[in-house]
């Protein structure tokens, strides 16, 4: 038989029987012969995705041999959650051998966390200063354009850059709608 301990199950069993975290596990594993499960999301590309990345990998590997990787300033966003610490764990316990029910190999998710986004990049001498983009933008070329590539150009590349160098230098970035429309790329 499957046993599901999420986050408040366990401290109400720390908190009634009066011991560690350490000792629960102890007890879990060895004498109840319990097995911890991780529940995990899994990230896979598309097939357009992945043709994507074998037709543009080499032509960009080709681009960068020698010393022009040295001119290559790659940018990127990414979301941080804020997530809620006494929410469902995102694992479970299988003993002695039992499947446990599908229901729980589940976790939970909510469906709009708060979160921040933000806009950061690298190059092979430094990396930019990371740029937080505002709540409930919408994030089109021109937002783009004026929150993250010329605040970025202005404040970053030159110092990065300094003199003839910034004529040499080349942006690297994801095939996200704003980075990749055809007014961006001019």
């Amino acid at each position: 038989m499957g046993c599901k301990l999420d986050l408040g199950l366990r401290e109400s069993i720390l908190t009634l029987c009066g011991v560690s975290a350490t000792t629960i596990a102890r007890v879990v594993s060895q004498d109840l012969e319990g097995k911890v499960r991780k529940k995990c999301r899994v990230y896979a590309l598309s097939n357009k995705q992945a043709k994507q990345r074998v037709d543009r990998g080499p032509r960009f590997l080709r681009y960068i041999n020698g010393r022009k990787w040295k001119n290559v300033v790659t940018i990127n966003e990414a979301w941080v959650y804020l997530t809620v610490f006494n929410g469902i764990r995102k694992i479970y316990y299988e003993f002695r051998g039992e499947r446990s029910p599908e229901s729980w190999t589940n976790f939970w998710k909510e469906s709009h966390p708060k979160g921040v986004l933000f806009v950061a990049g690298v190059c092979s001498c430094e990396k930019t200063a990371i740029r937080f983009v505002k709540p409930g933008a919408k994030i089109n070329s021109e937002y783009y354009i004026q929150h993250v590539l010329k605040p970025l150009f202005k404040n970053d590349i030159r110092k990065l850059f300094p003199g003839e160098l910034i004529n040499k230098v080349v942006f690297h970035h994801d095939s996200a709608p704003a980075p990749s429309s055809g007014i961006t790329q001019e």
